[in-house]
């Protein structure tokens, strides 16, 4: 069993884990499903590439941040808040957030070599900074679904045009908006009088 490298255990009924912690050599696992699992056995996997925890309730993943060779994460439908255990992976390239509490997205600006980041339906954030950089091929964040967000920030870093107008239509429907580019966008210059304040 310690060879195994792919795990797949959705909607089974877990809570607990505890003897996973033998598989060293995973690359591979889903616990999609577990409501409540204790997720804490799983920062022993650190030959993990691609993780889902989907919709298993889970608010605390602290355990994720030895996870240091991850570069698929999905959290899909969780009750995370703080998400500076993602600090760490620095070979993520992609991420789902979708439907969670995150405050702030802050602790993952770094992380400039995502291709995908799903992020949206956010129950809680008043502000949220938002950084988009260099290798980002895809995004898919309904952030006009974000309804409490205050101010949004954008920050647009060497993108191509496709990414760059599927962003900029996203944000189109936020009252307050500070937008700074640094990629070729003159195409969509004339949709600026959509936004109040353009900084």
């Amino acid at each position: 069993m310690s060879q195994l490298d792919i795990l797949e255990l959705r909607y089974c009924s877990v809570q607990k884990i505890d003897s996973i912690m033998y598989l060293i050599n995973l690359k591979e696992l889903s616990l999609e499903g577990n409501k409540n699992i204790d997720i804490t056995p799983i920062q022993y996997l650190t030959q993990l590439i691609i993780l889902n925890l989907n919709n298993c309730d889970i608010h605390n993943i602290d355990a994720i941040n030895s996870l240091v060779n991850l570069e698929q994460l999905s959290l899909e439908s969780n009750k995370i808040v703080y998400i500076q255990s993602l600090q760490s992976l620095n070979k993520l390239l992609n991420l789902n957030v979708y439907k969670n509490q995150i405050k702030d997205i802050q602790p993952i600006k770094k992380h400039i070599n995502f291709n995908k980041f799903m992020l949206g339906n956010q129950s809680t954030p008043e502000h949220l900074e938002v950084v988009f950089a260099n290798k980002m091929r895809d995004i898919q964040a309904p952030i006009y679904s974000l309804k409490k967000i205050k101010s949004q920030r954008i920050k647009i870093l060497g993108q191509k045009q496709k990414l760059v107008d599927e962003i900029f239509y996203r944000f189109l429907a936020l009252q307050y908006s500070q937008i700074s580019f640094s990629t070729n966008i003159a195409s969509i210059f004339e949709q600026l009088n959509s936004f109040e304040t353009y900084q």
